[in-house]
C-alpha cells in the first residue's frame, strides 16, 4: 500500500506523518513549500510538494495514481 499524508506539517498531519514514522509504515509526505520537503527529508521522510489549492486538477490526478 502507497499512502501519501497530505498537509503534513500541520496539526494533524504532523501527528500522524511522526505515528507512521514511528511504526516504519511505507509513506510519503505531502507539504506545500520546498524548504519543508528538505526538512522531513533531513529526518528521513520521503516528502513531495503539493498544493491542492494551486496544482491542475491533472498534476493531481498524476499524483494521486502513484498512491493508494
Amino acid at each position: 500500500m502507497s499512502i501519501l499524508v497530505i498537509g503534513a506539517n500541520g496539526g494533524v498531519g504532523s501527528k500522524l506523518v511522526s505515528q507512521l514514522n514511528e511504526e516504519h509504515v511505507d509513506f510519503t509526505a505531502g507539504v506545500r513549500k520546498e524548504d519543508q520537503v528538505k526538512e522531513l527529508e533531513n529526518k528521513g521522510i520521503k516528502a513531495i510538494l503539493i498544493d491542492v489549492e494551486k496544482n491542475s486538477i491533472n498534476d493531481l490526478k498524476n499524483i494521486f495514481t502513484d498512491y493508494d
